[in-house]
C-alpha cells in the first residue's frame, strides 16, 4: 500500500519519538497535569477501548468522552447532538426521517458501519443493523459516554467498522433521591421525564421514565421542487427502564415506544399524516454478573435479551396521482409492513494482571438473531387482492467468537497493546480482526499513539435474505463476504499549560469488498476506496472554570456527498454556583454531488447535474440555572440561533430531493430534585 508523504512523515515522528524515549527521564506527573484532568473530560478513566479503566488520552484509540454534567449543559437530548460536535464526525439525515452518522467519511445508509454499546451490549436492529442515535434513543438516563474514532472489530466484532459509541447507563444511587422534569417549545415539542432511586445495604434500584412529542419541522420542498401543504414532521417517543443491583450482580431493562413520520415523502396530503409512519416497539434485557477474585484477576459475565418489533404503513399513489391535492381514491397500494426479530447472546470475560506491568483480557461471545416476520403485504385498491410481495423468510444466524488482547506498560513512558478477535459466523466462517497500539508518554505532557487496527462489517439479514417481487427494491444475496475496513492513526497530544491542551491526529483508511446495490440489482461486494485524513482540536479551561473548545478536520476521499471539511466551536461558561452558558457552532464544508446526480425533478428542463452542496453555520445555545428555589432549575434552549437555511443531500440523492434543516426552534424546561 503506497504511503502518502504525510503519512510517512507521522511514522518517522514516531518512530524517533521512541527511538529517544530511553533518553528522556522518567518524569513524574506534575502537579499543574494533575490539575488538568479536572478540566479536561479525555482524561477520565474509559473502558470502550481495551475493556479496562485507563486514562483516554494513554488507550489505545482516538476516544472523546461526554459525561451527564457535559450533557445537561449542551442541552443535548440524543446521541447526533452529541456526535455533531466532534471531528470528522457528520451527521445527516435518511429518506425515512432517521439520523445517521459518518465517521472519517464513511458513509452508510442504515447506521451499519457504527457500533452503539449500550452498558456493554450491542444495540443494533436485526434487520438493517441500524443503530439509534436519534429521538428513539433520549438521553435521560445516561451517565456518561464514550466515542472511539476508528475500527473496533478487535474487541467487539462486526459493525465495530468506523467507530463505536459505548453508553454507560445510570445505576442505583447511594442515597434515595428523585427528580423530574419537563419542557416545551415551539413546533407543539412537549417532553416530560422522572427518575428515581436508592440503595440499601448490598441492594439497589433506579428507574426512568420519558415521554416526548414533537410536530417537527419537516421538509419544505418535495422532490419535485414544490412547497410542501404540510410543512411538519410529527415524532413520539415513550421509554422507559428499571435497574436492579445485588452484590456483584446487575439487572437491566428497557423499554422504548417510537413513531415518525416518512420525512422526504413527494408531498403531505394532510389526510396522509394521520395514519402513514413507522411504530417500533422494543424491549431490552440484561443481566450482568461481576466479581474480582484479587486485585489482579477480575471477571465479568454477561446474558441479554432483544425483541424488535416494528410496523409501519404507506400508500403507492398511481402514476402522476401523488399530489398535493391526492385523495384516498388516487391510491393504487396500501402497503403493511411488519417486521419482528430477536436478538440473545452472552459473553464471559476475563481481565488478568501480571507482575510484569502486563493486563490481559480474554474472553468468548455468543449470539443469535432470528427473523421471525419480516413482510410486505400489498393490497390492491381496487380489487382487495393481498399479495405478499417483499419479505425475507424465518431464519437463524448465529456468530461465536473469541479475543485476546494484552496490554503491557513496558516502562512509564511506554504502553503497547495487540489483541486479535476471531468471529465465527453462520454463513461466511472465519473472520479475524488484529489490532496494534503503542502508547509513547514521557512525563504528563506529550502524548503520542501509533494505532492499526483492522474491522469488517457482516452483512445484515437486509442484504443477505430479501426477496423482492416489485422490482423496485435491491434483493438480497446470501453469497456476499463482509466488508473490510484497515486503519493507521497516528495520534499526538500535547499539554500546553494547565489551562490549555492541543491534540493532531492524521489518519488512512482502506477499505474493501463494499456492500450495495447498483440500480436495484441484488446486493453485491464492490471495490473500496482509501480515505485520508486530520483532525485537529484544542481545548481551554481556566480557573475560573470558563471551557472552550475548538476542532476541525479534513478528509480527502473519492466519495460524494461527504464534506471535506468540519469544524466546532463550543463556549461553556459557569452561571451562578451550578449553572452554565453554552454555546456551540459548527461548520459543514462542501459536499460534492455524485456524478450520476442527474436531477430530473425540474419539469422546466430535462434531466441535469445540479451543483455542490454549499456549505453551512449552525449555532445553538443553552443557558441552564443552578438550584433557584427548593430544588427547581431552569434551562432554556435555542438551536438553529441564526434560522439559517442549510440543505442536505439524502443517501440516496438521485431519487431525492435534498433535505432543508429546521429553522429556529426553541426549548424552555423546568426541572426539580427531591
Amino acid at each position: 500500500m503506497k504511503r502518502a508523504p504525510w503519512f510517512r512523515v507521522a511514522l518517522a515522528l514516531g518512530s524517533l519519538a521512541l527511538a529517544a524515549a530511553p533518553l528522556l527521564a522518567r518524569a513524574q506527573e506534575s502537579q499543574e497535569v494533575k490539575v488538568l484532568k479536572l478540566f479536561f473530560a479525555q482524561d477520565d478513566l474509559v473502558t470502550a477501548p481495551s475493556k479496562i479503566p485507563e486514562e483516554a488520552r494513554t488507550a489505545p484509540a482516538v476516544v472523546s468522552v461526554f459525561t451527564a454534567e457535559d450533557i445537561k449543559n449542551m442541552g443535548a437530548r440524543t446521541l447526533s447532538d452529541l456526535l455533531k460536535t466532534l471531528s470528522s464526525v457528520y451527521v445527516t439525515f435518511q429518506t425515512s426521517s432517521r439520523e445517521s452518522v459518518w465517521f472519517r467519511g464513511i458513509r452508510n445508509r442504515y447506521n451499519d458501519k457504527v457500533l452503539l454499546l449500550v452498558d456493554g451490549v450491542p444495540w443494533r436492529d436485526v434487520v438493517y443493523e441500524h443503530a439509534s442515535i436519534d429521538e428513539y434513543f433520549p438521553l435521560t438516563n445516561v451517565e456518561r459516554v464514550e466515542v472511539i474514532r476508528g475500527p473496533g472489530s478487535a474487541l467487539y466484532g462486526t459493525n465495530a467498522y468506523a467507530g463505536v459509541i459505548q453508553v454507560i447507563t445510570k445505576s442505583p444511587p447511594k442515597k434515595p433521591s428523585f427528580s423530574a422534569s419537563a419542557q416545551a417549545g415551539n413546533w407543539d415539542t412537549k417532553e416530560a421525564w422522572a427518575e428515581g432511586g436508592g440503595s440499601s445495604g448490598k441492594s439497589g434500584v433506579y428507574a426512568w421514565i420519558r415521554a416526548f412529542q414533537t410536530d417537527g419541522d419537516g421538509v419544505g420542498i418535495n422532490v419535485r421542487n414544490q412547497v410542501q401543504v404540510q410543512d411538519w414532521n410529527p415524532k413520539r417517543q415513550t421509554s422507559g427502564g428499571i435497574t436492579f443491583t445485588h452484590g456483584d450482580f446487575t439487572l437491566r431493562a428497557e423499554m422504548v415506544h417510537y413513531f415518525h413520520t416518512y420525512f422526504a415523502d413527494t408531498d403531505t396530503p394532510v389526510w396522509r399524516w394521520r395514519d402513514e409512519g413507522y411504530w417500533y416497539d422494543d424491549t431490552f434485557v440484561n443481566g450482568e454478573y461481576a466479581h474480582a477474585f484479587s486485585s489482579n484477576v477480575s471477571m465479568k459475565a454477561r446474558l441479554y435479551g432483544q425483541d424488535y418489533d416494528w410496523k409501519n404503513f404507506w400508500r403507492q399513489f398511481a402514476y402522476g396521482k401523488d399530489t398535493a391535492d391526492a385523495t384516498p381514491a388516487d391510491v393504487d397500494d396500501q402497503v403493511d409492513v411488519t417486521k419482528h426479530t430477536r436478538r440473545v447472546g452472552g459473553e464471559f470475560q476475563l481481565n488478568i494482571k501480571t507482575a510484569g506491568r502486563q493486563e490481559i483480557v480474554a474472553g468468548v461471545t455468543g449470539e443469535r438473531e432470528s427473523i421471525l416476520s419480516v413482510q410486505d403485504l400489498w393490497t390492491d385498491m381496487h380489487t382487495g387482492t393481498v399479495s405478499r410481495l417483499f419479505y425475507i423468510n424465518p431464519v437463524s444466524l448465529v456468530t461465536w467468537a473469541a479475543y485476546l488482547q494484552d496490554t503491557w506498560k513496558s516502562t512509564d513512558w511506554l504502553t503497547l497493546t495487540g489483541g486479535l478477535r476471531a468471529d465465527h459466523h453462520s454463513l461466511f466462517g472465519w473472520h479475524f480482526s488484529p489490532r496494534l497500539g503503542a502508547a509513547f508518554h514521557p512525563g504528563g505532557r506529550f502524548v503520542a499513539k501509533i494505532l492499526y487496527g483492522e474491522a469488517f462489517r457482516a452483512p445484515s439479514s437486509r442484504e443477505f435474505y430479501t426477496v423482492d417481487l416489485t422490482g423496485s427494491f435491491p434483493p438480497g444475496n446470501p453469497s456476499l463476504q463482509p466488508e473490510g475496513i484497515q486503519t493507521l492513526d497516528a495520534a499526538f497530544s500535547y499539554t500546553f499549560s494547565s489551562y490549555a491542551e492541543g491534540e493532531l491526529v492524521l489518519y488512512q483508511e482502506k477499505t474493501w469488498d463494499a456492500i450495495y446495490s447498483e440500480n436495484n440489482a441484488p446486493y453485491a461486494n464492490y471495490p473500496g476506496t482509501r480515505i485520508r485524513g486530520v483532525e485537529a482540536a484544542l481545548r481551554l479551561a481556566f480557573p475560573n472554570r470558563v471551557a472552550a473548545k475548538f476542532s476541525a478536520s479534513t478528509t480527502s476521499s473519492d466519495l460524494y456527498n461527504v464534506p471535506k471539511t468540519l469544524a466546532s466551536a463550543m463556549l461553556d461558561v459557569p452561571v451562578g454556583d451550578k449553572g452554565h452558558w453554552n454555546l456551540a457552532a459548527s461548520f459543514v464544508g462542501t459536499r460534492p454531488r455524485d456524478p450520476q446526480d442527474l436531477y430530473a425533478y425540474d419539469t422546466s428542463r430535462p434531466p441535469y447535474h445540479r451543483p455542490d452542496v454549499p456549505s453551512f453555520v449552525m449555532v445553538d445555545t443553552t443557558l441552564r440555572t443552578g438550584e433557584i428555589w427548593r430544588g427547581c432549575e431552569f434551562s432554556f434552549e435555542v438551536h438553529n440561533l441564526l434560522d439559517k437555511e442549510a440543505y442536505i443531500p439524502t443517501y440516496e440523492p438521485t431519487k431525492y430531493n435534498d433535505l432543508l434543516l429546521p429553522g429556529r426552534s426553541f426549548l424552555f424546561r423546568v426541572g426539580v430534585r427531591f
